[in-house]
């Protein structure tokens, strides 16, 4: 418990709106009762490392392969928002979709 809760503490440090984030991710859980793992759904524990591993994942937050002096000393305000992916171009379909949204806004025929 001690180490999980020094995790939750050292991404913090580097991210102080991930507190907020995770709470609102527990209580979105709770509210459509998908946040108790004896029902066979994720306990909030896991909820806040699905938070952080999003953050690490568009780079708001370091990896844990890198030290842990990097992860209390980076700052994401030194970082331009370009250095920051199109998470949602990656994911699987959703840039054709996206594509072809574009294309129907500008008044091209989709086929």
């Amino acid at each position: 418990a001690a180490s999980a809760a020094n995790l939750f503490q050292e991404c913090n440090v580097a991210l102080p709106i991930l507190r907020d984030v995770i709470l609102v991710v527990k209580t979105w859980a709770k509210a459509r009762g998908i946040n108790d793992a004896s029902k066979g759904s994720l306990n909030s524990y896991t909820y806040g490392l699905l938070a952080i591993f999003y953050f690490q994942h568009i780079r708001l937050l370091p990896t844990f392969k890198n030290s842990v002096e990097e992860v209390k000393t980076w700052d994401p305000a030194q970082h331009s928002q370009e250095e920051v992916p199109n998470v949602a171009g990656k994911l699987p379909g959703k840039r054709k979709r996206l594509e072809q949204k574009k294309r129907e806004q500008s008044g091209e025929l989709v086929g």
